[in-house]
C-alpha cells in the first residue's frame, strides 16, 4: 500500500505503487465496503467485523480474517441516526466519488462474427424487444443482446444502470457495446446455462416452440436462485442515492451462468426515484401479466414495492413449478382470491407432482415457508410487504433451515442495539474510542475502522504515522492542511485535478466514518 514497505524478515524494499483508481476500486466499488455492509445488513443479526484494517483487504478483494466476528442479537425499531454513517451510505458515497467503469466499443463486423451473422442457431432467449445470441470474441464466451425494435431510450436505461450494477456478482456483466448498428447491440458475459425461463418448469416449450419434458430442477437450486436474485434486487432498491426499480423481475430476465450463478438482466424499463421521494408517477403500467402489483396497476405510482410484488410472483411459480396465470386460474374455479386459495390447501396440492416426487420432509416445510414469503410480498397493501433486503434474510434462513448454522450465535436478548464483550479487539488506530471504553460492540465499530483503512488506502501514510504528524486531534489537523501535503508524494506524482478532488472526498468521508460520537 505504501511506496516503502517490509517484507516477512523486516528488510525495507520499494514496491510498485497501486494507481488511484484501484485505490478507490478496492474502497468502494461493491469490494470491501460493500462486504462489510452485507456482515451489518444481510443477516437478522447483524455481524460485526471487529478487525477491519489493510491486511485483511487482500489486492485480490476479499474481505477475510473472521475469526474475531460478533453477531449482534437482533432488533426490531429502527435505531436513531448517530454521527457516523452506516456502512451502506459508505458504499453508495464511494460509488458517487468513482467514475463509472468505461465499456468495450465493438464494430458491426465484430458482432457480426461473434454470432456468426446473427445464426439463428445461436438465439438463447427472446423477448418482445430483443433477442440474446450466445457467441463468441477472441477465444471469449459472450451473450449479445440484440434490440428488435426502436427503443432508443430503453437501450440507453439498459447501458447506464449495467454499468452501475456491473461490480455486483448476481447481475450479467455488460462488457460493452456497438453503435454502428441502427439500435445499439450490447455485449454481455456469457449466460452459458440461457435463461431460467426454459428451466424452472418440468414440461414446456422450447424457444423454437417444440414441448419438452426435463429432469425437475433441484430444490436447493432454486432456493439459491431465488436468494441471489433477492439480494441483486435489494441492491438495486439500496446501494444508490436514488433507489432504481426495475419493474419486470420474472423467469425470463434471469440468466444461469457456467457456474450456476443467477444474473439478473434487462434493465430496459428500469426508473430511478428522485432524491428525497418515496416514489415517483409514469404515465405507463410497464411488467407483465401476474407480476404487475395491482396498486401501481391502478395508480402509476413506483416504489420499491412494485419489485417485491413482482418477486413474490417469481418466487411462487420457481416454487410450484407452475405458472401464476394456471395458479389464478384454479383458484377462480375455487371462486376465491389466489392467496386465500393457497393458504387453504397444503402445499403438496400447489406443488407440481413432478417436482414433488421424492422430496423430504425438510424440503416440503422449505418449500411451504417460501410460499408463505411469496405470498407476503404479493400483498395487496405495499405498505405490508417487506423489503428487499428482509426477503434476502427470510430466504437465507429458509435455506439454512435444514442444517445446523455454522456461525456462533452469541447473546439471546432481541430488542437490543449493541453486545458488550470484556475484551477489546482490534489494531491500533483502527480501534473505535467509544468501544475502547465501553465495551460496546455495534455495526459503527467497524465504520470507524474503516474510516481508518480508508484514510491509509487514500494518502500511502500510515495512521499511525499520520497521528504522530498531526501532533493534536487528528481530525483537526487534516481539516486544515490540503489534501497535497498528506497524502504521499509518490502517489500523488502527476495525477491530475479530477483526482486530487476525489481523494479530498474519501479523505471527507473517512473522517466522518471515524467521529468520535458513533
Amino acid at each position: 500500500m505504501s511506496p516503502l514497505t517490509s517484507d516477512h524478515d523486516g528488510a525495507k524494499h520499494q514496491r510498485e505503487q497501486l494507481s488511484w483508481q484501484s485505490r478507490l476500486r478496492l474502497q468502494g466499488k461493491l469490494l470491501i465496503a460493500h462486504a462489510i455492509s452485507y456482515l451489518h445488513t444481510v443477516f437478522s443479526r447483524p455481524i460485526v467485523h471487529r478487525d477491519i484494517k489493510p491486511g485483511n483487504g487482500k489486492e485480490d478483494l476479499y474481505c477475510n480474517n473472521f475469526k474475531l466476528y460478533y453477531n449482534l442479537p437482533s432488533y426490531a425499531e429502527k435505531r436513531i441516526r448517530e454521527m457516523r454513517p452506516t456502512m451502506v451510505d459508505v458504499t453508495k458515497e464511494l460509488r458517487k466519488i468513482e467514475r463509472p467503469t468505461p465499456i468495450r466499443s465493438f464494430s458491426c463486423e465484430e458482432i457480426e462474427r461473434a454470432t456468426n451473422n446473427y445464426d439463428p442457431r445461436r438465439i438463447f432467449h427472446r423477448d418482445l424487444l430483443y433477442e440474446w445470441y450466445n457467441g463468441s470474441f477472441e477465444g471469449r464466451m459472450v451473450s449479445i443482446k440484440k434490440y428488435l425494435k426502436n427503443f432508443h431510450e430503453a437501450v440507453f436505461t439498459d447501458i447506464a444502470i449495467f454499468t452501475k450494477m456491473s461490480p455486483h456478482n448476481n447481475v450479467l456483466r455488460l462488457i460493452g457495446c456497438c453503435l454502428e448498428t441502427q439500435i445499439p447491440t450490447l455485449v454481455y458475459e456469457s449466460a452459458a446455462n440461457g435463461s431460467l425461463a426454459y428451466r424452472w418448469e418440468v414440461s414446456n416449450s422450447s424457444l423454437h416452440g417444440e414441448q419438452q419434458q426435463r429432469e425437475p430442477m433441484a430444490w436447493q437450486s432454486k432456493l439459491k436462485i431465488a436468494r441471489e436474485i433477492a439480494h441483486a434486487i435489494a441492491y438495486l432498491h439500496t446501494a444508490f442515492s436514488r433507489p432504481i426499480i426495475h419493474r419486470d423481475i420474472k423467469q425470463g430476465n434471469i440468466f444461469i451462468d457456467e457456474h450456476d450463478v443467477a444474473k439478473l438482466t434487462d434493465f430496459s424499463q428500469s426508473i430511478s426515484i428522485p432524491e428525497g421521494e418515496t416514489h415517483i408517477v409514469d404515465k405507463h403500467v410497464i411488467g407483465t401479466l401476474g407480476f404487475v402489483c395491482p396498486y401501481y396497476a391502478t395508480t402509476l405510482r413506483i416504489t420499491e414495492k412494485i419489485d417485491v410484488f413482482s418477486f413474490g410472483s417469481f418466487l411462487l411459480e420457481l416454487t410450484t413449478g407452475q405458472r401464476i396465470c394456471h395458479l389464478v386460474e384454479t383458484a377462480d374455479d375455487e371462486g376465491v382470491e389466489l392467496e386465500d386459495y393457497i393458504e387453504n390447501v397444503t402445499i403438496n396440492e400447489i406443488v407440481n407432482l413432478e417436482i414433488q416426487a421424492g422430496e423430504r420432509g425438510a424440503v416440503v416445510d422449505q418449500q411451504a415457508q417460501a410460499v408463505k414469503l411469496a405470498l407476503l410480498c404479493r400483498e395487496k397493501d405495499p405498505e405490508i410487504r417487506p423489503n428487499m433486503v428482509d426477503v434476502t434474510k427470510e430466504l437465507r434462513k429458509i435455506e439454512r433451515s435444514d442444517r445446523p448454522s455454522a456461525l456462533k450465535i452469541v447473546g439471546s436478548i432481541f430488542g437490543e442495539t449493541h453486545i458488550e464483550d470484556k475484551h477489546v479487539i482490534g489494531t491500533l488506530g483502527f480501534v473505535c474510542p467509544y468501544y475502547g471504553t465501553t465495551f460496546h460492540i455495534t455495526e459503527k465499530i467497524d465504520d470507524f475502522s474503516f474510516g481508518s483503512f480508508l484514510l491509509e488506502l487514500t494518502t500511502g501514510q500510515k495512521i499511525c504515522h499520520l497521528a504522530e504528524t498531526a501532533n493534536e486531534e487528528l481530525k483537526a489537523y487534516i481539516e486544515n492542511v490540503t489534501i497535497n501535503e498528506i497524502v504521499n508524494p509518490a502517489i500523488q506524482a502527476g495525477e491530475r485535478g479530477a483526482v486530487v478532488e476525489q481523494q479530498a472526498q474519501v479523505v471527507k468521508l473517512a473522517l466522518l466514518c471515524r467521529e468520535n460520537d458513533p
